[in-house]
C-alpha cells in the first residue's frame, strides 16, 4: 500500500508539472518544444494511474496476473477495470491518442514549428499537429481520470 502512495504522489507530480508548464511556463517562453513535454507529462500521469489501478486490483485479487509491458497491462485495464470504476471511454481514448502522438514524435523524420503549432512528420508522411489549445484540452480531459484514481485508492484506505 505504501508503494501505491508513492505512485499516487508521482502521478500527481506529473499532472502538476503539465499544468504548470501549460498555464505558466509556455505563455512566457512560447517554445513549441514544451508542448511535447506537456503531452508526455500528461501521458506519464495517466499511465501511472492505469498502473495504480491495476496494482490495487492485483492487491485485492481482482486481477490475476500483471505482465511487465504496458500494452498488455493496458488491455487488462480496458477489459477489467474500465467498467468496474466507471472510467469514461474518452479518457481511455486519450491515453491511446497521447501514446500515438508520442510514438510519432519519437519516430518522426522531421519536427518543426508552424505559427503556434508543433508539426510532426510521422511514418508515411502523416502529419500530426500539436498546439496549446490541444494540450489544454488533453489536460482538461485527464484531470477527472487522475482524481478518480486518487478517489479509488483513498476510499480503500479511508
Amino acid at each position: 500500500m505504501q508503494e501505491l502512495s508513492k505512485e499516487i504522489l508521482e502521478m500527481k507530480r506529473c499532472m502538476n508539472a503539465a499544468d504548470h508548464l501549460t498555464y505558466m511556463t509556455y505563455p512566457l517562453v512560447k517554445d513549441y518544444r514544451l508542448l511535447i513535454q506537456i503531452a508526455k507529462n500528461i501521458y506519464d500521469a495517466m499511465t501511472k494511474g492505469v498502473n495504480i489501478i491495476l496494482e490495487h486490483d492485483s492487491l485485492y485479487k481482482r486481477v490475476d496476473i500483471l505482465p511487465e509491458n504496458f500494452d498488455s497491462r493496458f488491455q487488462i485495464f480496458q477489459r477489467e477495470c474500465v467498467r468496474r470504476y466507471n472510467i469514461k471511454g474518452e479518457e481511455v481514448s486519450l491515453i491511446i491518442e497521447l501514446k500515438d502522438l508520442l510514438n510519432n514524435h519519437v519516430k518522426s523524420s522531421m519536427v518543426f514549428r508552424r505559427k503556434d503549432e508543433m508539426v510532426i512528420y510521422g511514418e508515411n508522411l502523416r502529419i500530426k499537429k500539436l498546439n496549446l489549445p490541444m494540450v489544454k484540452d488533453y489536460l482538461v480531459k485527464a484531470k477527472p481520470f487522475i482524481s478518480r484514481v486518487d478517489n479509488i485508492i483513498n476510499n480503500v484506505r479511508g
